[in-house]
C-alpha cells in the first residue's frame, strides 16, 4: 500500500513539475529559461523525479533493480526507462507506456505550439 502511494504521489510531482515548467516557459523571459542555472535545476529535479518514481514502482512491483539498471537510469535515462519499464512489464507493457509517453508528448507539442502561433511565447 504505501508503495503504490509513493509511486502515485511521483507520478504527480512529475506531472506538476512539468505543469510549473510550461507557465515558466510561457511567462519568463528567454534569457532566464535558457540560462545554466535553470537547465541545471530543470534536469536534477526531472532526473530526481524519474528515479523516485522507478524506486517507488520496483517496490510496489516487487522488483529488485541491479547497480547496473540503476547507473543506466541515473546516467542515461533515455536507454535506463525503457529497459526499466520492458523488465519490470514485458513487453506489451513497454507499448503502453511508449503510446502514454506519445500522447503526452503531443498534447506538450500542442498545447506549446499553441501558445507560440499566439506570440505568447
Amino acid at each position: 500500500m504505501r508503495a503504490k502511494t509513493l509511486s502515485r504521489l511521483a507520478v504527480a510531482l512529475f506531472w506538476l513539475s512539468l505543469a510549473i515548467a510550461m507557465v515558466l516557459e510561457t511567462f519568463l523571459d528567454a534569457k532566464i529559461l535558457y540560462s545554466f542555472e535553470y537547465r541545471l535545476f530543470s534536469s536534477i529535479l526531472s532526473l530526481t523525479l524519474i528515479v523516485l518514481w522507478v524506486e517507488a514502482d520496483a517496490v510496489a512491483r516487487r522488483i529488485t533493480i541491479r547497480k547496473r539498471l540503476r547507473y543506466l537510469i541515473v546516467f542515461a535515462p533515455p536507454i535506463g526507462i525503457p529497459v526499466y519499464v520492458i523488465r519490470s512489464r514485458g513487453l506489451l507493457g513497454f507499448l503502453r507506456f511508449s503510446g502514454w509517453f506519445a500522447l503526452c508528448a503531443a498534447v506538450w507539442v500542442a498545447l506549446c505550439g499553441g501558445l507560440a502561433a499566439l506570440d505568447v511565447i
